[in-house]
C-alpha cells in the first residue's frame, strides 16, 4: 500500500491482479499496512492553496445538525479558486445562531462555509448515494 504526492491511495499486489490497483480516495498513510481515509479526490474543495477534504468537515459538523443531512462542497471564487459551501437538506435551520456557534467551535477557518445553502431535498443516485452539486 501507497500513495502518490496527491495522497491517492495506490495498492500493489492486489488479489484480483498482479499489477496495481489505484483508487480514488485520499489518504493519510500511518505505515506501510494502515491509513486514515480523508475522502474522495474528486471532492476535494481547492481554496487558496489549501486542499479541503469535505468527509472531514461532515464528521466533524454532521453530529451536531441531528440527523439532518448535509455535504460540504464548493464554488468558483475570483482570488480563492473555490470557496467552501454548506449545503443542508431541508428549511432553513431553526437556531441560525447555534449552527453558526458550532460551525465556528468545530471547523477551522479556512475550513468554515462561506455560504449555507438549504435544499428542499438533495438529488440522490440510483442507488441512494447524494449527488454533491458544486454551486
Amino acid at each position: 500500500m501507497d500513495c502518490d504526492k496527491t495522497g491517492q491511495l495506490i495498492i500493489s499486489k492486489n488479489p484480483f491482479n498482479e499489477g496495481v490497483f489505484e483508487t480514488n480516495d485520499a489518504v493519510e498513510l500511518k505505515s506501510h499496512t494502515d491509513f486514515k481515509w480523508l475522502g474522495r479526490l474528486d471532492n476535494v474543495i481547492n481554496s487558496g492553496g489549501v486542499k479541503i477534504h469535505p468527509e472531514e468537515l461532515e464528521k466533524k459538523l454532521g453530529k451536531y445538525l441531528h440527523g439532518r443531512r448535509l455535504y460540504f462542497s464548493s464554488e468558483n471564487h475570483p482570488e480563492l479558486g473555490q470557496r467552501v459551501v454548506l449545503a443542508i437538506e431541508g428549511t432553513a435551520h431553526e437556531n441560525e445562531d447555534e449552527l453558526f456557534r458550532v460551525i465556528e467551535s468545530e471547523l477551522a477557518s479556512y475550513e468554515r462555509p462561506k455560504r449555507i445553502i438549504y435544499l428542499r431535498e438533495f438529488d440522490e443516485t440510483p442507488s441512494g448515494k447524494v449527488i454533491r452539486k458544486k454551486f
